[in-house]
């Protein structure tokens, strides 16, 4: 909302000259940003925010990372993203499926509640393995 009512009031002083492309960022007369300004913009501001540096590209790359790896559908991913196809999303974050799917099977694993219960055995001689009679480690 406060970028709309920005680009009303900078739409209000160029009158005429705005060159409405219907954008939500335009530069301040309705244009579209140049992407070398985007660039060098994005850079100033993260190195004065004492980030390291990275594209804005990656910045894409980081969110679908972290939809996938908090179990979002591909689906959702991939229209997030704005792929044309399902295959492209699949076929670009393949390798983080996989992980995904083990966190998630993990996930669910921890929710099944285990009863600690003694698991040690014993041998032939009435001790139990790994432990010796005299309260030593032994080998199993």
């Amino acid at each position: 909302m406060a970028q709309r009512l920005a680009q009303d009031a900078e739409r209000a002083e160029w009158s005429d000259a705005y060159a409405d492309h219907d954008l939500v960022f335009a530069a301040p007369d309705g244009n579209p940003i140049r992407p070398a300004h985007l660039t060098k913009t994005f850079k100033a501001l993260t190195a004065a925010a004492g980030l390291r540096e990275v594209r804005l590209h990656d910045l894409r790359h980081g969110r679908a990372s972290l939809m996938i790896a908090a179990g979002a559908d591909l689906v959702v991913v991939q229209k997030v993203l704005g792929h044309s196809t399902y295959r492209h999303t699949a076929d670009t974050y393949t390798h983080l499926i996989s992980s995904a799917g083990r966190a998630a099977a993990e996930a669910a694993d921890s929710l099944i509640v285990r009863k600690v219960r003694d698991q040690s055995v014993t041998n032939g001689g009435g001790e139990t393995a790994g432990r010796s009679a005299a309260g030593g480690e032994t080998p199993v």
